[in-house]
């Protein structure tokens, strides 16, 4: 069976609420959208109504069935572009403390907190904050910390 402009009508709100499940994910409404057509387009030549013994199913059915396949695609997409679920749940704590922790010391004194004042906030040790700051930001690491590093080399 090929995709004509009847069949694409008729196809078209079950491909609508197929994406419409997936608009959560935050991939572009028009990339779903795509996915679905393509498996449209694989579905329609499997479909055969004179192989069931019984009532065939609606094209409609038989395609929704086939959408389901976009489930793999999302979830796929989702855990390797958008980096879900791989930060373990204490870093993420710590992550969360440090930077609330940070972010209440520079409202507090108007200026970058030092290592030594976060470490007293966090009650951590000096080289755990210094660990966690290069963790968050590599580029931007507290001066001394870089001029000492850079000596040593």
């Amino acid at each position: 069976m090929q995709m004509t402009n009847e069949i694409r009508k008729e196809l078209e709100p079950v491909v609508t609420e197929r994406v419409a499940i997936y608009k959560a994910s935050k991939i572009p409404e028009a990339e779903l959208e795509a996915w679905a057509w393509e498996i449209v387009e694989e579905a329609l030549p499997k479909y055969d109504p004179s192989r069931y013994r019984t009532k065939p199913p609606s094209l409609g059915l038989f395609v929704r069935q086939h959408l389901k396949k976009m489930r793999r695609r999302v979830i796929k997409r989702v855990t390797t572009e958008h980096n879900i679920a791989r930060i373990p749940e204490h870093r993420a704590y710590n992550i969360t403390a440090f930077k609330k922790a940070e972010a209440d010391l520079w409202a507090l004194h108007g200026k970058k907190p030092c290592r030594c004042s976060l470490a007293d906030r966090l009650g951590w040790s000096v080289k755990e904050v210094e660990r966690m700051y290069r963790d968050l930001h590599p580029a931007t690491a507290w001066p001394e910390l870089l001029q000492r590093l850079g000596g040593a080399s």
